[in-house]
């Protein structure tokens, strides 16, 4: 019979540790929920280099660490009888710490020879006697986090009920992440089926660059071209019968990168015209052979 009082106590702290499961899960959920839309938006919107998704990658991560440590990691503890013993008397002050008492008896923190064997044994017996009708797992109430598991719910709910309609979106932001080399897009109304991407040209010869489209063809494309170390330069052009933009460069003096961005597509990255100087004679060297009978 003395022993129920230490079922009761081990029950009740691992329904504390069940409580503090359920808390850090909940935070972690919605901390990862949040982190992934936010790695969405920013990606989605500035288009983030591989270099740049492997830092949102990392950050991310040591976000959650530390949510993980701080909201559910720290809040676990040791079965310690002594605590979970102080916690039901605050919770029925009525038993005047005989719990208190029994808990330091059975763990023989008290010193048997001080006091007399039948006095310990009342006290014992006292205590199992009023703890007994006691529920010890009233002192763990999962009320405390219900506003956090209701937010956690609505929080999953919603964001499962999305994929519905940006399942694409997530499976190319989850690639994007864990790949930083990978140039997949997101989906778009419009689709860039061809591009004349990176190229070689000889100084001083013309060049043409150009774009064909799909889906939802807008009237007009923006090129965003950049000479060296000069500032951007946007040039709108207008869309041909085929569903094609062009560029014509009359002369190209030097190297320059370019991107196109038509409707909601953009080119999935700068690409780099290389112009290469036309070759030069820097040095001629003449051999004379002369026929075997001019005797030379």
């Amino acid at each position: 019979m003395l022993r129920e009082i230490d079922r009761k106590l081990l029950e009740t702290w691992r329904r504390e540790r069940s409580l503090f499961h359920a808390r850090g899960w909940c935070h972690l959920a919605m901390w990862v929920v949040g982190l992934f839309l936010f790695d969405l938006v920013s990606d989605w919107s500035f288009g983030l280099p591989g270099p740049a998704r492997l830092v949102l990658l990392a950050s991310n991560l040591a976000i959650l660490a530390w949510v993980g440590y701080h909201q559910w990691w720290a809040a676990l503890r040791r079965y310690d009888p002594l605590r979970v013993s102080l916690a039901v008397e605050r919770l029925n002050p009525d038993l005047k710490n005989l719990l208190v008492s029994y808990v330091q008896l059975d763990l023989g923190r008290d010193d048997p020879s001080r006091a007399s064997r039948q006095l310990i044994e009342a006290v014992r017996q006292e205590a199992v006697r009023q703890a007994e009708p006691l529920d010890f797992l009233a002192v763990v109430d999962f009320r405390r986090i219900r506003n956090l598991l209701l937010a956690t719910a609505v929080v999953l709910l919603a964001f499962t009920l999305s994929g519905a309609f940006a399942a694409e979106f997530y499976r190319v932001l989850a690639i994007r992440l864990a790949d930083p080399n990978s140039s997949l897009g997101y989906p778009t109304r419009t689709q860039i089926l061809e591009e004349t991407g990176d190229q070689s040209v000889q100084q001083g010869k013309p060049l043409r660059l150009s774009l064909t489209a799909g889906g939802e063809v807008p009237d007009e494309a923006l090129l965003q071209i950049r000479y060296g170390d000069g500032p951007w330069e946007k040039v709108r052009l207008p869309v041909d019968e085929d569903d094609t933009f062009t560029y014509d460069v009359k002369q190209c003096s030097g190297s320059f990168v370019y991107r196109f961005r038509v409707g909601d597509a953009v080119s999935p990255r700068y690409y780099t015209v290389e112009v290469v100087p036309a070759p030069q004679i820097v040095q001629s060297i003449v051999t004379l052979r002369y026929p075997k009978y001019a005797n030379q």
